[in-house]
C-alpha cells in the first residue's frame, strides 16, 4: 500500500507540472517542440512482455481508485483513446493546440507510473479533412469518424509526425500507435461524429480497405521518421461478417493488402465481442460464421492470418479490444459470473494461437454494456478477480498449449513453469464432468478466483468435479 501511495503522489505531481507548462501561453512553435523530462517509476518488463492488458476510458487513469486497481490486476498493456486530431487542429491553417490533450497526457503519465505499456488509438478527424457523405435524403454531411480524404493524407501524416515526436519522449514514452478504431464500419450506418474509425464503404467490395491502405502508405513513413522504434497497428477490426447484407466488411484487411500496404503496419489488430446468451452458453464458440474456424477468438485470428498469407504478409496479432456484452435491460448475478468464466476461456484460447496482447474493455466501470471489470463504484466484479488469478497462474508465460489429458468433454490449456505446470480446464458440457488425476502428480487445485480446492482422494487418485467455470490444477507434468 505504501508503494502505491508513493506512486500515486508522484503521478499527481507530474500531472501538475505538465498542466502548469500550458498556463499562460498559446501554442507556439517553441511549445510544440517542448521536452519535459521527469522522473518516472517503471516496472521491470518481462521479456517477451506479458500479453495481459486492459482498456481505460479517457480521464479514468487519473483517478486514484482506478490507478490502484490497474496496479492490483497485474496487467502489462493499456489501450487509451486520443480524441483527437479535430481538437488539436480544428482548422487546416491552425497551429497544433497541444493544450487540448492535457487530459490525455495525464492518462499517459498515469499509465507510465503504473508500469503499463500504452497503445494509443488515434480517432476523430477534423471535418475539413474527411470525406463528404450523404444521408438518406441525399443531403451532404461531414463526420469526425469518417475516412480522411486522399488529398488530406499529407496533412494527417504531418500531424502524426508531430504527435509521435512529442509523445515518444518522457514522461509519455509512447511506442504503439493504432490508426483508427474499427475502421471496417461504414459511417452511414452510425450516428455522426461517433468515436469509431469509420473508413468503411458499403458499396466497395473491399469495404474501404484499399483507401485505408493508401492512407497507411502515406502516414507510416512520417511516423517512422519521428520514431524508428514506433509500432503501427491497423485500426482494430470488428470483422463483422455481412451475413448476406450488401457490402463485405470482412474484406477490409484484404483491401489494405491489395494496395501494397503490408509494409505500412507492424501489428494486425482485431476485436471480439460475443453477446451474453445465458450462463451455460459459450458464446465465444457459438458465434455464427466463426464457429467452423474455432469461434470468434481463434477463428478471427485464423482468418486474418490466412488473408495475410495469401499476400505474403506475416504480422503478429493483437486482440486489443474484447468483452462479453449484455445489451438489453439490467444484468443479474449470472451474467457477471458468466463474464468471469468468459475472460478465462477467451484469454487462454487467444494465447494458444500466439496472440501477443489481449486488452479487456474496460477496467473502469460501470462500462459499456456492462463489460467492465469494475462496477460503478470502481469495486471489483467477478471478472476482475478471475482475470487477476489467471495472470497469477500464468506467471511469465506468453502462450498456452492445448492439452487432451482430461478427455473429450473437457477443454484444457497448459502454462509451463520451471518445475511444474498449471492446467486450466472447464467442461464443454452444461453438466459437471469428473476428472481423475494421479495423486502423486497433483500439487494444488484452485477455483476460478483463486480459492484452494481441497483434494478428494480415492486410492492413488485425486478426483475433481469440473463444470463450465474454469479451475486450475498445478501439477507435475
Amino acid at each position: 500500500m505504501y508503494r502505491f501511495q508513493r506512486m500515486y503522489i508522484l503521478f499527481v505531481l507530474v500531472c501538475c507540472i505538465v498542466a502548469l507548462s500550458y498556463i499562460g501561453g498559446t501554442s507556439t512553435a517553441a511549445e510544440q517542440e517542448q521536452k519535459v523530462f521527469l522522473p518516472v517509476i517503471m516496472k521491470t518488463s518481462v521479456s517477451p512482455p506479458s500479453p495481459f492488458g486492459i482498456e481505460i476510458n479517457p480521464r479514468w487513469m487519473v483517478t486514484q481508485t482506478v490507478f490502484a486497481r490497474a496496479n492490483e490486476l497485474g496487467v502489462n498493456w493499456v489501450r487509451i483513446h486520443m480524441h483527437g486530431w479535430h481538437t488539436v487542429q480544428p482548422t487546416r491553417d491552425a497551429e497544433y493546440n497541444w493544450a487540448a490533450l492535457l487530459d490525455f497526457e495525464q492518462d499517459l503519465i498515469g499509465a507510465q507510473i503504473a508500469g503499463l505499456t500504452p497503445i494509443i488509438v488515434i480517432q476523430q478527424s477534423p471535418h475539413w479533412a474527411t470525406k463528404t457523405y450523404y444521408d438518406a435524403n441525399n443531403e451532404p454531411y461531414q463526420t469526425s469518424c469518417g475516412a480522411i480524404r486522399e488529398d488530406r493524407f499529407e496533412d494527417f501524416a504531418r500531424f502524426m509526425q508531430a504527435l509521435v515526436s512529442r509523445y515518444r519522449q518522457p514522461p509519455f514514452n509512447v511506442r504503439y500507435w493504432e490508426l483508427g478504431n474499427e475502421p471496417d464500419f461504414d459511417p452511414n450506418r452510425l450516428p455522426r461524429d461517433l468515436v469509431f474509425g469509420c473508413w468503411g464503404d458499403i458499396n466497395d467490395p473491399y469495404y474501404g480497405g484499399e483507401h485505408y491502405g493508401n492512407m497507411l502508405k502515406a502516414v507510416a513513413p512520417a511516423i517512422r521518421a519521428a520514431d524508428p522504434s514506433a509500432q503501427i497497428l491497423n485500426g482494430g477490426l470488428s470483422l463483422g461478417y455481412s451475413a448476406g447484407e450488401k457490402g463485405y466488411p470482412e474484406n477490409f484487411m484484404e483491401g489494405i493488402l491489395r494496395v501494397g500496404a503490408g509494409d505500412s503496419f507492424d501489428i494486425a489488430a482485431y476485436h471480439v465481442y460475443p453477446e451474453y446468451g445465458g450462463y451455460d452458453v459459450d458464446r465465444d464458440l457459438k458465434s455464427g460464421p466463426w464457429e467452423p474456424l474455432g469461434g470468434m477468438t481463434i477463428g478471427k485470428a485464423k482468418f486474418l492470418r490466412e488473408v495475410m498469407a495469401r499476400y505474403g504478409v506475416q504480422k503478429p496479432l493483437m486482440l486489443n479490444e474484447t468483452g462479453l456484452m449484455f445489451s438489453t435491460g439490467e444484468p443479474g448475478p449470472d451474467y457477471f459470473e458468466a463474464q468471469a468464466d468468459h475472460i478465462v476461456r477467451l484469454v487462454t484460447r487467444a494465447l494458444s494461437v500466439d496472440i501477443m496482447a489481449i486488452c479487456w474493455y474496460t477496467l473502469n466501470g460501470p462500462g459499456w454494456r456492462y463489460t467492465s471489470l469494475l462496477d460503478g463504484d470502481q469495486l471489483p466484479r467477478p471478472g476482475f478477480l478471475a482475470y487477476q488469478h489467471l495472470i497469477k497462474q500464468a506467471g511469465a508465460n506468453r502462450t498456452t498449449m492445448p492439452v487432451t489429458d482430461y478427455g473429450p468433454s473437457i477443454e484444457a490449456y497448459r502454462f509451463t513453469h520451471d518445475a511444474d505446470v498449471v492446467d486450466v480446464l472447464w467442461s464443454r458440457e452444461a453438466t459437471p464432468q469428473t476428472v481423475r488425476l494421479p495423486r502423486a502428480r497433483v500439487i494444488r487445485m484452485y477455483e476460478r478466483d483463486g480459492a484452494v480446492i481441497p483434494p478428494t482422494i480415492v486410492g492413488d487418485q485425486v478426483t475433481l468435479e469440473v463444470g463450465v467455470s474454469p479451475v486450475y490444477v498445478r501439477r507435475v507434468p
